[in-house]
């Protein structure tokens, strides 16, 4: 499937996965997140990505997918908000770091030393260095915090294995 043809989040799609009950966990990644406050798409992948996450981000709050919260960690919240400072603009960033803290779905779990310590040791231990090491530290997050799904776009967490389930890329990649 062309990532044009994925379809809008929905109930259904998460089934397949063995998410069919509230509440699930599930961790987001900084490419899933920079979409939430894109401004000005101007190609159609961009604006299919953003209209996906803008739609699963209503569907969670309408608790109508399988998910009361969204797990995010420190660093890789920084990482976005940093990002979209530089290339998109200040207003988006102050509005990524205003949800974050406010009234949404995100949860922004600790990046502790053993977790930190975690993501060095699989990074330096891993001979091919593809992954940066936020997705490094992502993952140790996600083990720490026992979450099996990520929202992503970024087809670097295939490494992982069978350990994650990502969502929407698998979808479209299957």
């Amino acid at each position: 499937m062309d990532i044009s043809d994925l379809p809008y989040p929905d109930t259904s799609q998460f089934e397949h996965y063995g998410i069919d009950k509230r509440p699930s966990r599930i961790y987001i990644g900084r490419e899933f997140l920079k979409f939430r406050y894109h401004e000005n798409p101007s190609d159609d992948i961009t604006v299919t990505k953003q209209n996906y996450v803008d739609e699963f981000f209503e569907l969670v709050e309408g608790i109508e997918l399988p998910f009361q919260k969204v797990y995010i960690n420190q660093s890789t919240l920084t990482e976005v908000a940093v990002w979209l400072h530089r290339n998109q603009s200040e207003l988006a960033a102050e509005k990524c770091l205003t949800e974050a803290f406010g009234e949404s779905p995100l949860i922004i779990e600790p990046t502790t030393t053993t977790v930190f310590q975690s993501a060095i040791d699989a990074f330096v231990k891993d001979s091919d260095k593809d992954p940066n090491f936020g997705e490094y530290l992502d993952y140790a997050t996600m083990q720490e915090a026992q979450i099996e799904h990520i929202l992503t776009w970024d087809s670097d967490f295939c490494r992982f294995g069978e350990q994650i389930t990502m969502l929407p890329h698998k979808m479209w990649n299957m």
